[in-house]
């Protein structure tokens, strides 16, 4: 429980952004539209905050605490939350929208303190 308290309090310091998940509204049961794939696909915004960015070459990195994120997608444990990653339709930064490219879980006595989020900007390809 500490290593969680200090990872938080880690990123707060380091860093206090804010990011944007933009993630696609579950399907409405009982809507023929639905149904047939009719529908135009809708998005919701989950704000994620603090949250701590670094930006390389090609690729820009997000930290946040495992209390924060755990939180907001309602789910608890690495898998669980990689998998819930998976999901997300793009992280916004700014006005910069990025693609999840990968979610590494960063573990303190056996139990998630920190994610570590890989982002890739639109439109930017890796080879």
């Amino acid at each position: 429980m500490a290593e969680r308290r200090a990872a938080c309090a880690m990123v707060r310091f380091v860093g206090g952004d804010t990011a944007r998940l933009e993630m696609p509204a579950p399907p409405i049961a009982g809507d023929d539209e639905e149904q047939l794939g009719l529908r135009t696909p809708e998005f919701f915004a989950k704000l994620l905050a603090p949250v701590a960015i670094r930006s390389a070459k090609d690729s820009t990195e997000v930290l946040v605490a495992a209390d924060v994120l755990e939180e907001l997608l309602g789910v608890s444990g690495c898998g669980a939350v990689a998998a819930a990653m998976m999901a997300v339709y793009a992280v916004v930064i700014g006005d910069v929208r990025y693609r999840m490219t990968t979610t590494e879980c960063v573990k303190a006595k056996g139990d998630a303190c920190l994610y570590r989020l890989l982002l890739t900007a639109n439109g930017v390809e890796v080879v």
